[in-house]
């Protein structure tokens, strides 16, 4: 699959790593583990009380905005914070560091910084108009494919069973050569469902393909509109970055649109 880099060229994404998990990692690490505090403390279940953002986290914050009448994104945002009674990554103090452990060689680092997002693919293939279209899609010709399978499987249970229900009956050269039209028909189900499978896999890559190279119009409009100047495809890399610059959403709604 080739598509081109949604974001900054591989050097300049190593230049800043070090920055990243320096600069934003400790501060981000301790905001989600005071939210999961508070969580847990107001009677929610954000899991370990670890700083690292996962599902039973989300799920938990979705709960109390609900519960409090803000918009359930699972996200944090400054409202929800205020709620909570935690402070927000932009509101922390400088780390002691933070301006004279920096190289002098990297001008403009902390406006860069401060514009990084990240996009999370398989939920842009699920979650969009257009990936819902393409699992619908998915889904007719697996059942089109079963019922091939189903069919040849049938046949090879018919022969089994007439050869285990009259077998005796028959002459020695008949029932030769009914077991070798089952081994036939075994041989050729195996194959069938190894050439399904082979066949579904395919055109789930083709369809995936199709909806990234889509996906890279609206992602480059999202981030010239946001002046993005990073955006990550695989934030485990990083091993953290805070939801907050989670901006799947925004490339769905606008991929959407299109």
């Amino acid at each position: 699959m080739n598509i081109k880099p949604f974001a900054v060229s591989i050097a300049v994404f190593v230049a800043f790593v070090g920055l990243i998990l320096v600069d934003l990692a400790p501060a981000n690490v301790q905001i989600v583990h005071q939210i999961q505090r508070s969580l847990k403390d107001l009677g929610y279940n954000p899991g370990p009380l670890d700083g690292i953002w996962g599902q039973k986290t989300e799920q938990a914050l979705k709960a109390f905005q609900r519960e409090n009448g803000l918009p359930a994104t699972g996200k944090i945002d400054h409202a929800t914070n205020t709620k909570l009674g935690v402070g927000t990554p932009s509101s922390r103090k400088p780390l002691p560091e933070d301006r004279t452990s920096r190289p002098a060689d990297h001008p403009g680092t902390d406006d860069a910084l401060q514009n990084v997002g990240y996009i999370n693919l398989q939920r842009l293939v699920n979650d969009s108009r257009m990936g819902r279209a393409a699992r619908s899609e998915m889904q007719k010709i697996r059942r089109e494919k079963e019922v091939l399978v189903a069919a040849k499987l049938r046949e090879v249970n018919e022969l089994r069973e007439l050869i285990n229900s009259t077998g005796d009956k028959m002459s020695p050269l008949v029932k030769q050569e009914k077991q070798l039209d089952l081994q036939k028909a075994s041989k050729a189900y195996r194959r069938l469902v190894a050439d399904v499978k082979e066949d579904i896999d395919r055109e789930d890559r083709e369809l995936v393909s199709i909806i990234l190279q889509k996906a890279e119009g609206a992602l480059q409009e999202v981030a010239k509109s946001m002046n993005y100047t990073i955006i990550l495809k695989d934030a485990s890399a990083l091993g953290y970055l805070s939801p907050s610059v989670d901006i799947t959403d925004d490339v769905i709604r606008v991929l959407d649109q299109k």
